[in-house]
């Protein structure tokens, strides 16, 4: 299992003082080379069976999703705009057929979805897959010049007597005329569900893997896991939301609800979150003032001042100017901070490698696929 590299944080974020710490990675290209490149479009969207037998592959999502974009982050040398969706799929029987999160920047709100997935139903083995994949390629808000990769996980095959759905072969050589890969998981040792998943990853131009049924992710858990959390939790209150008094409102509520959903995830995914806060230019919602001053899209003299929070529609222009600088500096060193803590966190577990596991899992079969087909 691969251990993200941080040259990208704490080139981005340290004094240079604190640059002069080792880290085993390829160092970004210069800034000047990636001056002119806006960042790469990375659409992701993953299909997972959520059926009674995938329990331990939904909980081990729920703790790697976090690691696997940041991955897919670092490795973009000059900065990656990565959005993921979600379908979850049972069959016509169950509580739904599908669930569907569509592809968002807004990663807190992709995974306060992911969170609510539950295993439940199933019983015969096939499953809706079909409907499931035909809706990922065809339903989705895919960006026209994204990097466009899905990945199929379950179990069990398509339940092949749904024939007013195309077949999951058809649907996957569709995807490849659209520009979207389709990759596959395999969750244990089915005869009957292997034989259809190659067959998918061969139309979809993707990968086929083999992971145990409980997806074999491993729980990485460090001493510096809670420290992150809380300079995590404290970034998260430097939100200014901004926009019409209804915008403003519904944002607030939004993000009190993402928040609680969030709060209750594995201490690694909360460690992983953490980090992409610190790398993800885009990491809060698009009405987050401080983010859009930060990256430049607006400028504070020019909003109109009812559309400003509460607390600075009376303030001068001066005072607005000061609180928000104070603000965009405060969340820059709780970027420092995690980017410190994320590098010590890194040592202390490549220096535990022993205790982690050799064998193929969830999170590392993905890893591995986007390593081959974004590059």
């Amino acid at each position: 299992m691969r251990i993200p590299p941080l040259a990208l944080i704490l080139a981005a974020v340290l004094p240079i003082s604190a640059q002069a710490i080792t880290v085993k990675t390829i160092p970004p290209k210069p800034q000047a080379a990636c001056k002119h490149r806006p960042p790469v479009q990375i659409d992701l969207m993953f299909v997972l069976d959520t059926t009674g037998s995938m329990g331990g592959l939904i909980q081990g999502a729920k703790t790697k999703i976090w690691r696997i974009v940041n991955d897919v982050m670092q490795e973009q040398r000059c900065g990656a705009d990565v959005r993921v969706g979600l379908i979850g799929y049972r069959d016509k029987e169950d509580e739904y057929v599908t669930r569907k999160v569509n592809l968002n920047q807004d990663l807190d709100e992709v995974y306060a979805e992911l969170m609510a997935f539950k295993a439940a139903g199933g019983g015969d083995e096939p499953e809706h897959v079909r409907l499931a994949l035909h809706e990922a390629v065809n339903d989705m808000n895919w960006r026209p010049n994204s990097k466009k990769v899905v990945f199929l996980v379950g179990d069990a095959p398509p339940k092949d007597s749904y024939v007013e759905t195309p077949s999951v072969s058809h649907t996957a050589q569709k995807a490849k005329q659209k520009g979207i890969i389709i990759n596959t998981l395999l969750a244990g040792d089915s005869k009957s569900t292997a034989k259809v998943w190659q067959s998918v990853a061969q139309y979809g131009g993707g990968e086929y893997s083999t992971i145990p049924q409980d997806g074999g992710s491993v729980a990485l858990t460090t001493p510096y896991d809670d420290k992150l959390s809380t300079l995590s939790n404290q970034l998260d209150q430097v939100y200014l939301p901004y926009g019409d008094v209804s915008v403003r409102r519904a944002a607030v509520a939004k993000s009190a609800s993402k928040l609680s959903s969030i709060s209750a995830a594995p201490k690694e995914a909360l460690a992983e979150r953490s980090i992409n806060k610190a790398i993800n230019t885009q990491a809060y919602s698009q009405d987050d003032l401080v983010q859009s001053i930060e990256n430049g899209k607006v400028k504070l003299d020019a909003i109109d001042s009812k559309k400003l929070p509460d607390n600075m529609q009376n303030m001068s222009a001066t005072e607005r100017k000061t609180y928000v600088e104070g603000l965009v500096q405060k969340r820059q060193q709780l970027k420092q901070e995690i980017a410190t803590t994320s590098k010590q966190r890194e040592d202390y577990l490549n220096n535990n490698r022993q205790t982690l596991s050799s064998g193929d899992s969830f999170d590392s079969a993905v890893s591995r696929a986007l390593s081959k087909q974004l590059h």
